[in-house]
Order: structure tokens, then sequence, then C-alpha cells
């Protein structure tokens, strides 16, 4: 099974809704990208483990990330920690933009993607969900069509 380690503060400096908060608001842009990211992996079999720097002030209850506060240590050495001490590096999907922490994962022979290119992804989903869901409901509207111009 994968298991994805995200750089949540790197992420965060991504997505402009979530950086344009003042820093003040530093938890609402952790629980806001930890909501999103626990929508986008709901459904499937994969492990995702959000690293912050820090400690953590209120609890964010998601129900397939795993939030993981480094504590007295950057987060940066808190996920090449997790890297390190994996059974099987070759599952992990690391995404940051950390140098550092990209060129740990990939000596480890762990995946990377850089939050880039993993947000381009997550856009790219996001799009063909809603492509999905258009084709759905097509499909239900010409069926309902047909049935109220089917001779009986």
């Amino acid at each position: 099974m994968l298991k994805y380690i995200i750089d949540g503060n790197n992420l965060i400096g991504k997505i402009s809704k979530l950086s344009s908060h003042p820093q003040k608001q530093l938890q609402q842009s952790r629980e806001l990208l930890s909501f999103k990211l626990d929508n986008i992996f709901a459904n499937k079999r994969t492990t995702v483990y959000v690293y912050f720097d820090g400690f953590e002030g209120l609890p964010i209850k998601t129900q397939k990330v795993k939030i993981i506060y480094s504590q007295k240590v950057s987060a940066d050495e808190a996920i090449k920690k997790q890297i390190s001490i994996e059974k099987n590096p070759r599952n992990l999907l690391v995404v940051s933009s950390d140098r550092e922490i990209m060129n740990f994962a990939k000596a480890c022979s762990a995946k990377t993607l850089t939050r880039e290119e993993f947000y381009q992804d997550l856009l790219k989903s996001k799009k063909e969900n809603e492509e999905e869901k258009r084709i759905a409901e097509l499909q239900k509207k010409s069926d309902e069509f047909k049935k109220l111009f089917t001779s009986r």
C-alpha cells in the first residue's frame, strides 16, 4: 500500500487560498489543508501523513489523514526520520519542494513529487471527477428523456 508523506507547511505555501491567511491563522490553513486532503484520499487505499512544524494547537479531526507535529525539531527532520525508519521506502511518496528532503527520499528509494506536481495532480483529479459527474448527470437525463419518449 502506498503511503504519502506530505510536508504540510510547504504545501500550504503553494495553495494561494491557504497561504494568503495571515500567520495568526496558521491553524485555519492547516485545518483547510487537512480537510481538503481528507476528501481527496477518502476512497483511496493509501495512508497519508501530513507533517507540520511545532506543536499541536487545536486538534484537527480527519478520517484518512494522520497529522504529525514535529514538536521540538523541524518538520523536515521529522519527515527524514520517518523515511529512514520505513521498512519499505519504495512504498512511500514524499511531497515537498525542499531539496534536502527530496534528495534524502530519493537516496532511500522513495518516490517524490514536488508540491507543484502534487498540486497539479490534485487539480487534474478534481477536473476529472467533475467531468465524470457531468457525464453521469447527462447519462441520467438521457435515460429519463428516453423513458419519456419511448413508446410503450
